[in-house]
């Protein structure tokens, strides 16, 4: 995941100048910021799975979900005012720094598994690790493909990964959006937009957390 914030960030900052440079640079660029965001929900995805008690799994998705939606409407309210202090260059970089504001507090606190933490406790460690499968001792070595799609999990999570883009985690949210050309109030707006991003959160929330439920 740090990896990811790291590109994620620099494709922010370089934003501006390949828009100024050509076409092409701005589209390679937005590609690299697409790449590098990318890892962030298999990220999250793995994290939670490893972090939390099957029972606590649910909520911290749906926190987590939460914050990526909550930054995203802050961004849109704070945006005019950075954009009207310091420019669009400063905008972009305003951005990109809290990528790196956010490492310098995730490198060296965070580790990919609880065990390797020196904050958790024996009893924490225990009651995060009830019920799951000892991934340490298992091979390294992913399995081949083949195989991977011969099981019905995977191909359940396949499944629901279609019907989240195409069903209520994409229709949802478009009609809700589609509306919005239809509301003669302030009022009427913002349900529609919350109806918008509580369609999508929704349907997240409960996809990635049938696919923890497949990595016990």
């Amino acid at each position: 995941m740090a990896w990811g914030v790291v590109f994620w960030s620099i494709a922010t900052f370089l934003t501006p100048w390949a828009a100024r440079h050509s076409t092409a640079m701005l589209l390679a660029v937005r590609a690299l910021f697409g790449l590098a965001e990318g890892v962030a929900i298999p990220s999250m995805s793995t994290h939670l799975f490893r972090w939390f008690p099957c029972n606590e799994r649910a909520s911290a998705v749906g926190i987590a979900m939460a914050g990526f939606h909550l930054g995203n409407v802050m961004s849109l309210l704070v945006s005019p005012i950075i954009l009207s202090s310091v420019g669009i260059n400063g905008t972009f970089a305003f951005f990109a720094s809290l990528g790196f504001v956010w490492l310098s507090a995730w490198i060296g606190r965070i580790p990919n598994d609880p065990r390797d933490s020196p904050d958790i406790s024996h009893s924490e460690l225990q009651l995060i690790r009830a019920g799951k499968i000892d991934s340490k001792a298992e091979s390294s070595q992913l399995p081949p493909l083949r195989h991977l799609f011969s099981k019905l999990p995977a191909l359940a999570v396949v499944l629901a990964n279609v019907a989240n883009n195409w069903t209520i985690g994409f229709i949802g949210p478009a009609v809700s959006l589609l509306s919005l050309k239809y509301a003669q109030t302030p009022i009427s707006a913002a349900v529609l937009m919350t109806m918008a991003l509580s369609f999508s959160a929704f349907s997240q929330a409960g996809y990635f957390l049938n696919i923890q439920d497949e990595q016990r």
